[in-house]
């Protein structure tokens, strides 16, 4: 039996693997050379004439076998970088991992949404009336809201964090900004957060916030409806969100409001816009047109015109030129008595001296109720009695919060407390009011 050396072919990782290979290769024909006594045999010097040949040819297959397997790695390298860059730009597209933004207090409601939206592409989501006048740190010390709070939430509910002030100098970080509060949710003590969201710069001044940001929106969706009455539009709303749906908009017109404010139309008007995920915001909308299936649809152009009109205030101008009194008032209170409030509510502004219009829209809603906002409008028989103004203007507040306290409502849902709320407070909050007395006293002892 013939005995043949095996030469393995190995598959090298590197320039220098192939070195060692040829050497090798090098070494078993030399140890193949001259046969007995020194002699050549006619085969090994046919071998020796052909060996370059066989080296050029091992070291070409090595090479091809060397480039291929450059290329196989320069191949995965590309790979992990491209998927590297995909993951990076779909980062860039996306919102920060914790989507928190630390603000100052005296930065425009208009001016950080659009920093947010063009290079972070995330949105605070709140859009209040006044965006373009009101700043951050006084929406947060008055508990305002924006129109899209049924699905962003209140202000308070974007605060995660605030730096504020005291009256002696010291300086105060709560919830996100404590030394040890950067958890999402935390169970030490009573919420310092909560204490100073709505104070009205009675506790301290309001310097930093970190507000909790959301992905701006891919999606949206709008509807409209006619309700025969203010009562039905309230409780499809009330069965939309206690099934769990939250439109970002939906805003409920009585039909005084609607022909003044949607170019003559009689009728109960119900506007919703959502916008979001789109698996959400289809859900959102299919489980409001559900409950919303026995009033009339409409066409959401009139979505579009409230849109473009939502923060329009020309109009105010001209009413309080000609002389005319007029304000709003905002309320909350459970769904169970709000039709209450709102009819007796116009009905105790009917009866005050001098009125000439009153009205309510529905429009920030919740699991357990839902806000009113009413509008009232006077005229007295002289236009300069400065004394009749004021009366009736107290009159018609009197007239709706005191409708609202006797169903157990909230007398202010976003506006704050001010001058004109600060005397029913007392009433309004009870034995809590002597704590936040004593409160006040504590931390600005000088003040009282």
């Amino acid at each position: 039996m013939r005995h043949h050396r095996h030469r393995p072919r190995v598959a090298h990782r590197s320039r220098a693997g192939l070195v060692a290979h040829l050497t090798a290769l090098g070494a078993l024909r030399c140890r193949d050379g001259p046969a007995r006594g020194g002699r050549q045999t006619r085969q090994h010097r046919r071998s020796r004439r052909c060996a370059p040949v066989l080296q050029r040819r091992r070291r070409a297959r090595d090479g091809r076998r060397w480039s291929q397997w450059r290329l196989r790695r320069r191949r995965a390298r590309l790979r992990r970088r491209e998927s590297r860059l995909l993951r990076s730009s779909r980062r860039a597209r996306g919102p920060h991992p914790t989507s928190l933004v630390d603000v100052k207090a005296g930065t425009f409601g208009d001016d950080l949404e659009k920093e947010l939206r063009s290079a972070h592409g995330i949105t605070i989501g709140h859009w209040p009336q006044s965006v373009a006048l009101a700043t951050i740190g006084g929406s947060i010390a008055c508990r305002g809201a924006g129109q899209y709070s049924t699905r962003y939430g209140k202000i308070e509910d974007m605060v995660a964090g605030l730096e504020v002030v005291l009256a002696d100098g010291t300086v105060v970080r709560t919830g996100q900004l404590a030394a040890f509060g950067a958890g999402p949710r935390s169970a030490m003590g009573p919420d310092l957060t909560s204490m100073f969201v709505g104070s009205e710069g009675t506790l301290g001044v309001i310097t930093s916030a970190r507000l909790r940001g959301h992905p701006v929106a891919p999606e949206e969706r709008r509807a409209a409806w006619a309700f025969p009455s203010f009562a039905d539009g309230l409780e499809a709303l009330r069965r939309t969100l206690q099934r769990g749906a939250t439109p970002a908009v939906v805003r409920l017109y009585d039909a005084t409001e609607s022909k003044r404010s949607f170019d003559g139309l009689d009728t109960n008007l119900l506007i919703a816009l959502d916008e979001g995920d789109g698996f959400i915001v289809e859900a959102a909308m299919a489980v409001l047109s559900e409950e919303c299936a026995t009033a009339e649809p409409l066409d959401v152009s009139l979505v579009e015109h409230w849109f473009n009109h939502r923060n329009d205030m020309s109009a105010l101008e001209l009413v309080i030129r000609a002389g005319i009194v007029v304000d709003t008032i905002e309320i909350a209170a459970a769904w169970d008595v709000l039709p209450a409030i709102y009819e007796s509510a116009l009905a105790a502004l009917a009866q005050t001296p001098g009125i000439i219009a009153a009205s309510a829209h529905q429009s920030h809603a919740y699991l357990e109720g839902a806000c009113l906002y009413f509008t009232f409008a006077g005229q007295g028989p002289d236009p300069s009695d400065d004394a009749w103004a004021e009366d009736f203007y107290r009159r018609s507040w009197q007239a709706v919060l005191g409708a609202t306290s006797i169903k157990g409502g909230s007398i202010s849902h976003h506006h704050g407390i001010g001058l004109v709320r600060g005397q029913y407070l007392p009433d309004a909050l009870g034995a809590g009011f002597e704590v936040l007395q004593k409160l006040k006293d504590a931390l600005d002892p000088r003040a009282s």
